[in-house]
């Protein structure tokens, strides 16, 4: 019988065999996802291959989970023993490590910066957001900034953000709140536990973030203040003031400093659960950017959270996924 969770890793379009352990990881928030892989026993030509530094794409079943490339090979053995490990990061890598030229871009959408930040990459650019065809009057490159760098500051002040798909590709998106649950986490402590399915967890609260957030734009008039109502509520005053001189309307003030304090509440709750096995009840991977169910009676949740990140893993002990979630609406 077919194994529907069989994990492919293709290098250069070759698959390796003889592998012991691998992650890969795709998160809303951070750049560059990581990947890797640890190999026992290496095939004909693996070493030659490796060597090369190319594409790899690793897939689970049919569904591909990751894109991108090898960014270092590690070799090492001795008497009777061999090991190597593979690390690298998605398509998103070269956009974070590299230095854009000059971009001078007149009345552009983030769409276009976007896809031009990227064409000399080789990273293709989707839109799943109108704000993304917002535009303003000139966009301008930072001496020694990044074409992620470039990207992600004026996406934020449209109120979208990036993030690399499976396929290797930049996608520019907001978080789709209002969508059902895909999953669900469950971790009872008091009565019946046969339905919990979080093998372990870390959850953090802080309160280290910002109660208010004012945004100053290119003259004083042009400026807005956001607040943390869950911290002023508790009557927590900590004010944050930032100059940002290519705000130029009070709506790109307003949207930048409600990003800040959405910002702040990511920090103020966090939990990553690891979940059995890479699939939910009804056969989806469990997957980035989308909302689950959290019923945990240890640390009182019961709601609906926000997958900000996923983790596959695979070894000799089995198959998990890392789950970290976020409230609904903190990175609106």
């Amino acid at each position: 019988m077919t194994d529907p969770d069989a994990i492919t890793i293709l290098c250069s379009g070759r698959e390796l065999t003889g592998w012991t352990r691998f992650e890969a990881e795709s998160h809303v928030l951070v750049p560059a996802d990581a990947f890797s892989v640890e190999l026992g026993a290496l095939a004909d030509g693996d070493m030659a291959l490796l060597r090369e530094l190319g594409d790899v794409q690793i897939r689970i079943g049919s569904e591909t989970i990751f894109t991108g490339r090898i960014d270092e090979v590690a070799d090492s053995g001795g008497a009777g023993y061999a090991a190597t490990s593979i690390d690298g990061r998605d398509n998103a890598a070269d956009l974070v490590d590299g230095e854009i030229p000059p971009v001078d871009m007149a009345s552009a959408t983030i769409l276009q910066l976007a896809r031009a930040a990227c064409s000399g990459f080789g990273v293709a650019v989707l839109s799943e957001t109108g704000a993304a065809e917002s535009r303003t009057a000139a966009r301008k490159s930072n001496p020694g900034e990044t074409a992620w760098d470039l990207i992600d500051r004026y996406a934020r002040k449209a109120g979208a953000f990036a993030r690399m798909d499976a396929r290797g590709r930049l996608v520019l998106f907001e978080p789709d709140y209002d969508q059902g649950p895909a999953f669900e986490i469950v971790r009872r402590i008091a009565q019946d536990t046969s339905g919990n399915n979080a093998v372990s967890w870390a959850a953090r609260f802080s309160r280290v973030r910002y109660s208010h957030v004012t945004v100053t734009g290119r003259t004083e008039e042009v400026s807005h203040t956001a607040t943390d109502s869950e911290l002023t509520a508790a009557g927590i005053y900590r004010p944050r003031a930032i100059a940002d001189y290519e705000i130029e309307t009070i709506a790109a003030a307003r949207t930048r400093a409600q990003r800040e304090i959405a910002l702040g509440r990511v920090r103020g709750l966090s939990v990553r659960y690891t979940l059995d096995g890479f699939r939910d009840g009804s056969g989806n991977l469990f997957a980035a950017d989308t909302v689950c169910r959290v019923t945990d009676e240890r640390l009182g949740l019961d709601e609906d959270l926000y997958v900000v990140s996923t983790r596959y893993a695979c070894d000799e002990t089995g198959r998990s996924t890392e789950v970290t979630v976020c409230r609904k609406g903190s990175l609106s």
